[in-house]
């Protein structure tokens, strides 16, 4: 009652009076006064806060939005009703919606108002949520939920047959089961991670601007860095955007900081105009995203052309790729102009920016959309446009010569590579300063800064506050090597799945042939006994930068990916972590828990199914492909479906050719399976794993006739498997020839 939806109510109401005059006629009065007052108790609380006032005339100016966003709307009712955001369940949606609708009617025989009321209670909210010009979210339309209930229980009453309504009943009862899980969705932790990321990567001397003044009343509860100043553009209650009043005191604070971050938070409130982030997209170079959160470096002469003119699209075209420098060290970042052009660039283009070392590895990347790190994404940007991007090169990044590529396209990603940098060896001796350690929950993030203002120790504390320390680090492992720093993605780990971990060491005394050992130790619980399982057995140091040739004091960042075993029982563990020197005890890493894959071990019914098996290690079970016509450069969904025989002991390849009456392939594809996510030494005996192929027509392919052969090879000695049918006949070459493909003129 004391929310602002209850005006949702009150139109619903009103259209009731206006529907049943007669049966209404007693409480109209009072409803008439109820209302009244309630419409003359908000006008004086609004018109005594300029900030709500400016909001809601903001809002009325742009009423209604049209025309309807139906796939937002489509969203938001499912998150009401299940909640539930996933498309793969609008039938179930669809299913509750004409059960409700149900229950109405048959409300509206027994009682027409009573129906109308409950049809005009469930449809009111939702019809004005959708014409206000703010993103349709479900908590809007929540005062609907009774009108929903009633309808849902009404139809339920109206089914006279009492099995039907235990199976009705059984129905909703197992629908809310399965979508259990989906009911209590994680808290917003947007800002408070936020903070937790600039404990750990805010320098001495940068600057965090609120885009947002209601935004400076969050770090009250959570306390930013002491030594980063805070400034609020604007700094009035919303709309508060002001070109005229804002933009010159937006470039007096950039020019002062170092490095500025930006806390978009709710800027759209504040910000309807997305002014802010405009300027700073044309003066600055955003060189590194988290969330909400911004980073920007001021612009500087760009003095080296990498490349021009790569075509990514037939509608998109990059006319030149610039960089501020060729050679840098870690923990600095590296500005690059991109200039652009095209007849339809938008925040629709998505573009990657990736750091791949000697290793074929990625050491660094910003993903992002084209133009201002907050816009209006439907609006089109002008052409051509300067994107000022960058690269944060993160700390420990061991030194050698990288290829920056970009990933970049509207409707289809295209990989090309832009220049190389050379990552040139961080200042050394790297040692931690003396400073003070605080808490912050729910992350403990180590606040190490210089107590001295000298440019030597403000740069080591800077650098060392952006290595992540998560589980257990920093550990000293055996007096000459530390672990410094840890950082691991915190995804659901599986069984037969990797586990990915980032390592940053630091070695007093370096030296040659030192390895690194992981192990899972179980920690009870469904694990009966303290079981041991060995990780990973691997030399310390990228493979490009062994130990040796490290400098002493040096810190230097290591991947490392371990993939837990297919057979490991799900449970809670504990990683350990051991040199290879004899004295080095196993040191507790972090805690993991890992969950049961869940497993196919059958085929779908409706498939062409398929007997044939490739040695005693796969069996192909079936097939379905989209179109067996196609004409030139048209393409056909082909999904496979393979089973292990037995658990395989080594990654297999499979090839896929499309060849002509002539036996000459006119397509082909080489893959792992499902991309080399899910390779073959991770299945188990008797598991049935798809895979998804697009066949396409070559442009110039002429009518007629095409086979598509496949067969299964060891990617290390490119031998192929051996292929028998049901009744164990042999293949020619060891390749199967399954379907045709009519190619039409």
């Amino acid at each position: 009652l004391t929310h602002y939806y209850l005006l949702f109510l009150w139109a619903v109401e009103g259209l009731a009076l206006l529907l049943a005059p007669r049966r209404t006629r007693a409480i109209r009065r009072p409803w008439i006064a109820t209302v009244l007052t309630g419409i003359v108790l908000s006008s004086v609380a609004v018109s005594l806060s300029p900030g709500i006032l400016a909001t809601a005339r903001e809002t009325l100016n742009r009423f209604p939005a049209l025309p309807v966003r139906w796939q937002d709307l489509q969203l938001a009712v499912m998150d009401l009703l299940i909640n539930w955001r996933d498309p793969r369940q609008l039938p179930l949606a669809l299913a509750i919606i004409l059960a409700v609708m149900v229950g109405w009617v048959a409300a509206w025989k027994r009682d027409a108002l009573l129906g109308a009321l409950l049809a005009l209670w469930g449809i009111v909210p939702v019809a004005v949520v959708a014409l206000i010009p703010e993103a349709i979210q479900a908590r809007y339309m929540v005062i609907a939920l009774p009108a929903l209930a009633f309808g849902l229980a009404a139809c339920i009453a109206a089914v006279r047959s009492p099995a039907l309504r235990w199976i009705f009943a059984v129905v909703l009862a197992a629908g809310i089961g399965a979508q259990w899980n989906h009911s209590f969705p994680p808290p917003d932790t947007t800002f408070s991670d936020e903070v937790a990321y600039l404990h750990q990567h805010a320098h001495p001397g940068d600057t965090l601007l609120l885009n947002n003044p209601w935004i400076s009343l969050l770090t009250t509860y959570y306390p930013l860095p002491e030594w980063i100043e805070i400034a609020s553009i604007p700094d009035e209650a919303p709309p508060g955007f002001s070109a005229a009043d804002d933009l010159p005191r937006l470039g007096d604070v950039a020019g002062r900081s170092k490095r500025l971050w930006v806390a978009y938070n709710a800027s759209s409130f504040a910000d309807p105009g997305f002014g802010v982030s405009s300027w700073l997209a044309e003066n600055m170079y955003c060189v590194d995203q988290f969330k909400d959160l911004a980073l920007y470096v001021p612009a500087t002469a760009v003095s080296e052309t990498l490349t021009s003119d790569i075509h990514l699209d037939s509608q998109t075209q990059l006319t030149s790729v610039a960089a501020d420098q060729t050679a840098t060290r870690p923990g600095e970042a590296l500005r690059i102009h991109l200039e652009w052009t095209g007849a339809d660039l938008s925040w629709w283009t998505k573009a990657d920016l990736r750091l791949i070392g000697p290793d074929q590895a990625v050491w660094a990347s910003q993903g992002f959309s084209l133009g201002p790190v907050r816009q209006d994404i439907y609006a089109t940007l002008p052409s051509p446009w300067s994107e000022r991007r960058g690269l944060f090169i993160p700390p420990g990044t061991p030194p050698g010569s990288y290829t920056l590529m970009l990933r970049a396209g509207r409707d289809t990603s295209t990989d090309v590579v832009i220049g190389t940098l050379t990552v040139v060896s961080a200042p050394e001796p790297v040692n931690p300063p003396a400073g003070p350690h605080s808490v912050f929950l729910p992350l403990v993030a180590r606040m190490a800064y210089a107590t001295s203002q000298t440019t030597g120790q403000a740069f080591v504390s800077s650098y060392l506050s952006g290595i992540p320390q998560q589980g257990a680090a920093p550990i000293d492992l055996d007096g000459n090597l530390r672990l410094l720093g840890l950082s691991y993605e915190s995804h659901r780990l599986v069984q037969s799945f990797p586990l990915n971990l980032e390592l940053w060491w630091q070695m007093d005394h370096p030296s040659s042939d030192v390895r690194i050992q992981l192990r899972l130790v179980g920690r009870g619980g469904t694990l009966t006994t303290r079981a041991t399982y060995p990780l990973l057995d691997a030399p310390l140091g990228p493979s490009f930068y062994p130990s040796e040739y490290w400098k002493s004091g040096e810190v230097v960042r290591q991947q490392v990916q371990a993939i837990l075993p297919r057979d490991l029982p799900a449970g809670t563990y504990t990683i350990q972590i051991q040199t290879t020197s004899a004295e080095a005890p196993w040191k507790e890493l972090l805690t993991v828990a890992v969950e049961t894959r869940e497993r196919t071990w059958r085929p779908p019914l409706f498939r062409h199914r398929s007997n044939v098996r490739f040695a005693d290690v796969l069996r192909l079970r079936g097939y379905r492909v989209s179109d067996r016509e196609l004409r030139p450069g048209e393409t056909a969904t082909l999904a496979v479906y393979w089973q292990a025989q037995t658990n395989p002991d080594r990654v297999y390849a499979v090839f896929n050719h499309l060849r002509n009456a002539d036996n000459v392939t006119v397509w082909q594809q080489d893959s792992w399976p499902q991309g080399g996510y899910y390779t073959t030494d991770r299945w188990v005996q008797g598991e049935v794993v798809a895979e998804t192929y697009t066949l396409e027509i070559p442009q110039d392919a002429p009518p007629g006739i095409y086979t598509l052969f496949t067969g299964v090879y060891d990617p290390q000695t490119v031998t192929r498997l051996a292929v028998v049918d049901a009744a164990g006949e042999r293949y020619v070459n060891d390749e199967v020839p399954w379907f045709t493909i009519r190619v039409l003129p």
